[in-house]
């Protein structure tokens, strides 16, 4: 189930929270909540990223081309895209963490 992005009185919510997105927002740099900030760095370890990308698969796989669209923010391409981005950076992490 989802839950409606809500914002507190002065509170920006960015388009891709809302479903409202464009794909270049979802391709493109873009500004996130503060003023000036291109990009968010998350670190993920290699099973957190296995998480994130089992996620998006089953996204991939329950949801109508127009659900998905509606509800993830992304079309299907964009999801794979990202989706193969992550597995090869997950498969990065482990190679390292193998040789050390």
């Amino acid at each position: 189930m989802l839950c409606p992005v809500v914002p507190g009185p002065g509170c920006v919510v960015h388009p891709l929270s809302t479903g409202l997105s464009t794909t270049g927002e979802l391709t493109g740099s873009r500004n996130g909540h503060e003023t000036g900030v291109s990009k968010v760095t998350v670190r993920l370890s290699p099973d957190e990223i296995a998480v994130v990308c089992n996620c998006i698969n089953e996204a991939l796989d329950a949801l109508t081309d127009g659900d998905f669209q509606l509800r993830v923010g992304a079309d299907r391409q964009q999801a794979r895209a990202l989706l193969g981005r992550l597995d090869e950076r997950r498969t990065a992490a482990r190679r390292a963490a193998a040789e050390v």
